[in-house]
């Protein structure tokens, strides 16, 4: 119940140091990006929050969210039935000041609301807090992996539409292709409030969308891994021998904590794997992670960011192809989009094989 969430007690051990082959990742101001980055390879942008609109990043500083959004409700997590109803009857009994308000949605399942792998599974139960509660939690939490505002939806909604309005995406990402599929597109940005340990645990971004994230507060880790490496070595199995080994695969948090993979399984990593990047992102800075990459990001304090998923011209044929393995109606819906609008006519062009066409 509440006591194995913090069963490990990772907030009293130190973060684990940067495998020996791990290298940081290269910093250029956003001005200089549309000449000098690299799109095939992990960057970080300097300057992005010069790029918002007034009042910008002051409009998602704690101080400013809490009385405008203080009783707004978020999905924080998601848990099965019998746990999230033991853990609040425990919170309930011992008065622990931890809130695991738990409200369900008309089919009782958490249906992709704060996910961004996708959607969640229909036997999970989504964990509802206020902001105002989570912000109370947040401060007085020790869990190894703590709950997290990850929200799809909110920036969308008519509440949220204000806060999205706030912010731009880097100028040198300009391209986002798939807005053509418009109301069906799938989840593609989402609002990040979280607690230290909090983060999302090493995965590749759907659809081989790219992605940017900028950090308005807080500071986070990254490690990534380029798409040449096996995942089958970054994942609990293929890090580690021996007893360690054995240990790992009786942690079953290793398949939804970042924080777990990043004490018990990144230290373990075999230099075989080849090239990492080992980072902090601070305030104000924007992480660009090219589409097919690995990547495992933790808060190492309490953050808010925003973050987005994006299809632009070098990756516009791989995303499609994705889609269609996936969705072939929704792709060819996609395709059609594009070549309804007459500025992306010429890009519809290119999301199918020559030979098809």
């Amino acid at each position: 119940h509440l006591d194995r969430w913090r069963r490990d007690g990772l907030h009293e051990q130190p973060w684990p140091t940067a495998l020996p082959q791990a290298v940081g990742c290269p910093r250029l101001h956003v001005a200089e990006a549309r000449d000098k980055l690299d799109i095939s390879r992990p960057a970080v942008l300097t300057g992005t929050l010069d790029e918002w609109p007034a009042p910008g990043a002051a409009r998602w500083s704690v101080d400013e969210l809490l009385p405008h959004l203080g009783q707004q409700w978020f999905v924080v997590g998601v848990t099965s039935a019998d746990e999230a109803a033991a853990a609040a009857a425990e919170a309930e009994r011992k008065d622990s000041g931890t809130v695991v308000e738990r409200r369900v949605d008309a089919q009782g399942t958490a249906t992709g609301y704060g996910s961004d792998s996708g959607g969640y599974s229909a036997d999970d139960v989504p964990i509802w807090m206020t902001l105002e509660e989570y912000l109370s939690y947040s401060s007085r939490q020790s869990d190894d992996c703590p709950l997290y505002i990850f929200d799809d939806m909110f920036l969308d909604s008519d509440v949220g539409r204000p806060l999205a309005a706030s912010f731009r995406a880097p100028s040198c990402f300009d391209q986002d292709f798939m807005s053509a599929l418009g109301g069906e597109r799938p989840p593609h940005r989402w609002l990040l409030i979280g607690a230290g340990r909090a983060g999302t645990v090493l995965h590749i971004d759907p659809l081989e969308t790219s992605a940017w994230n900028t950090l308005v507060s807080g500071h986070k880790r990254w490690v990534l891994f380029p798409p040449s490496a096996d995942g089958r070595q970054l994942m609990p199995g293929g890090c580690g021998s021996g007893e360690h080994l054995q240990a790992l695969e009786e942690l079953s948090d290793l398949g939804d904590s970042a924080s777990h993979w990043l004490h018990k399984c990144y230290p373990h990593i075999d230099a075989s794997v080849g090239e990492c990047i080992d980072f902090v992102q601070a305030p104000g800075e924007t992480v660009y992670v090219p589409s097919g990459w690995w990547h495992n990001v933790v808060n190492l304090d309490f953050t808010v960011a925003v973050t987005e998923n994006f299809v632009g011209e070098p990756n516009l044929r791989s995303s499609f192809a994705a889609m269609s393995a996936t969705d072939p109606e929704a792709a060819e819906r996609w395709r059609l989009g594009m070549q309804a609008r007459p500025e992306l006519r010429r890009f519809a062009e290119l999301m199918v094989d020559d030979e098809a066409q």
